[in-house]
């Protein structure tokens, strides 16, 4: 029954993110949120920066355990198994602070992330077994993502005018996520001296710093170097802003979702009228006879990971053995591969295994 009123406690303190209306769990050695982070937490992210995670990860790391700590307000070699469950259940049936509820998925990142750092903790000694040994991993949804047909590519494309800086230099940015099956930190990071124009190779950085090389093929080629001629200046950066100056992966992030929403059509549910792309600049995607949200004819998942998995299944389509798929892709495993593979019919592998051979 404890346990039942102080969980009803927890979901509606929810808003404020931690135990605010009843006695804190502990007060142990937990330093008061902005008084620094825990030195058991430090010398975590420490070992992940050794490890070669990148910035990002240990970034990802460091926010969810200040979440969890500020929580719990406990030392971290003090949590039990307990404490975890009031903040999983927390974390899945608590309102954010904008009043919407968390994805199954950050949940499932964040359980990760905690999994990471106590076990950690077991093996450096600080604790003899992790307060999540026991505790199931929480699950999510499984849906089919999307892949990005030949015709949608084209379209994309098609909104990118061959006779302006932008629209060379976007053409170029398609062809590349296109044809390579890299990540877009890869691409978005790139130099032009990572180009190498003899061996028809690009040279990318991904993730634990691992570097390797993925194909340069000729349709990327002719639209980076037709992109590479509008250029004047002598700048290591292969991505500039329309202003010639360095565009920041922030930036660069920008060209798909913007291209995909000239490309596409918006349709009212109730009158069935049509608004093209652009050409629609009510911001809020309403009709302004219904006043009704507008459905968007064309829409992209995940605008930039779409392309990799979209490489990844016209591959294995063709019949390219899944480790080589892996291996230009810097895949860890093949277990995203073989996804893929339980969406090919018979025939499709059938006819990609005879093209291979």
């Amino acid at each position: 029954m404890e346990k039942v009123a102080l969980a009803q406690r927890i979901l509606s303190d929810s808003r404020t993110g931690g135990l605010t209306d009843h006695p804190p769990l502990s007060v142990g050695g937990m330093p008061s949120p902005g008084d620094g982070m825990h030195p058991l937490v430090n010398n975590f992210l420490l070992s992940r920066r050794i490890e070669n995670c990148s910035p990002r990860t240990v970034e990802t790391y460091e926010q969810r355990l200040l979440t969890l700590l500020r929580f719990i307000k406990k030392d971290p070699a003090a949590i039990t198994k307990t404490d975890i469950e009031f903040w999983l259940l927390h974390m899945k049936e608590g309102e954010t602070k904008r009043g919407g509820k968390r994805s199954p998925f950050y949940v499932r990142s964040t359980y990760a992330a905690i999994r990471a750092f106590f076990n950690w903790m077991v093996s450096e000694g600080h604790i003899q077994k992790s307060p999540l040994a026991n505790i199931k991993v929480p699950k999510v949804p499984r849906y089919e993502k999307d892949f990005l047909s030949d015709e949608d590519f084209h379209k994309l494309l098609s909104m990118c005018p061959v006779h302006t800086f932008a629209g060379v230099r976007d053409r170029a940015w398609l062809w590349l996520l296109w044809t390579t099956g890299a990540r877009f930190s890869e691409l978005a990071n790139l130099g032009k001296d990572d180009l190498d124009w003899n061996t028809a190779r690009i040279r990318v950085v991904g993730k634990g710093s691992k570097e390797r090389r993925i194909p340069f093929t000729p349709e990327a080629q002719k639209a980076v170097y037709r992109y590479l001629q509008r250029r004047e200046d002598k700048m290591p950066e292969l991505w500039l802003s329309e202003e010639r100056r360095p565009l920041k992966p922030l930036g660069v992030g920008q060209i798909v979702p913007r291209l995909a929403d000239a490309a596409s059509g918006y349709q009212c549910p109730q009158c069935s009228k049509r608004y093209q792309g652009l050409e629609f600049v009510c911001r809020e995607y309403v009709c302004p006879v219904c006043k009704v949200k507008l459905t968007r004819l064309f829409n992209i998942q995940d605008a930039h990971h779409i392309f990799r998995r979209s490489w990844a299944w016209r591959n294995l389509k063709a019949g390219v053995p899944m480790k080589f798929v892996q291996l230009v892709g810097g895949w860890d495993s093949v277990t995203v591969m073989e996804q893929y593979v339980r969406r090919m019919s018979s025939d499709d592998a059938l006819g990609g295994n005879i093209k291979w051979q």
